[in-house]
């Protein structure tokens, strides 16, 4: 599994560096690959290849780079969700408690509107919110679960017809927005992070009411 790194800082003296990536795993060991990276006098480097075992996440405050937190997605190929044909008809924001609990576990929404709702990832793991079928929810995050390699590449979400949209993978402090359409019937869909262990406990229930 392949990580991308964000944003590297240099020190000062120009002898360390530090990276920024995401979905790093403690107990892992990770290659480091350094084609193309040029010395300050812009010749290539004597080893491209480094190892590194994440024994544990050292204390301390993070490094912040600055992140597209605020978007909305609304492309199929990168969510599952439908590009809308309208403006959305109902705004709903939700966010994160501790104890892993999502800040609202229960909306209520028109059938047939356009909803776009904005996740906001204020706790300091990686989470994803996934809009599923209600009665679909514990299946989809299993799928989940068994996706082997893959799953951090499809942001822990499966390909199931039960996914109804879908944010990607977040980092702590960046927002997300995803817009879908609620069926035109009355029911129920829910939410859920697919994100592995936390689907226990972040879920919550779309009420879909007459319109």
């Amino acid at each position: 599994m392949e990580h991308r790194v964000k944003a590297a800082v240099i020190s000062e003296d120009s002898l360390e560096i530090c990276l920024v990536l995401d979905g790093l795993g403690e107990g892992y060991i990770y290659s480091i690959r350094a084609e193309g990276v040029l010395s300050m006098d812009q010749n290539p480097l004597l080893h491209t290849t480094a190892f590194c075992t994440m024994n544990r996440f050292p204390a301390g405050a993070s490094l912040q780079i600055e992140s597209k937190s605020d978007a909305a997605t609304i492309s199929s190929e990168d969510t599952g969700t439908e590009p809308p044909d309208r403006e959305p008809d109902v705004h709903l924001s939700v966010g994160i408690l501790p104890n892993l609990q999502f800040s609202q576990t229960e909306f209520a929404v028109p059938s047939g509107s356009m909803v776009a709702l904005k996740f906001n990832n204020d706790n300091d793991m990686l989470h994803n919110l996934v809009v599923v079928h209600s009665d679909a929810t514990d299946e989809v995050t299993m799928a989940a679960m068994q996706l082997g390699l893959s799953e951090h590449d499809m942001q822990y979400v499966s390909t199931l017809d039960a996914v109804i949209a879908h944010t990607g993978l977040l980092e702590p402090g960046v927002s997300e927005t995803i817009i879908f359409r609620t069926p035109d019937e009355t029911g129920e869909d829910a939410f859920v992070c697919t994100f592995p262990g936390h689907a226990a406990t972040m879920r919550g229930i779309i009420q879909i009411l007459a319109n």
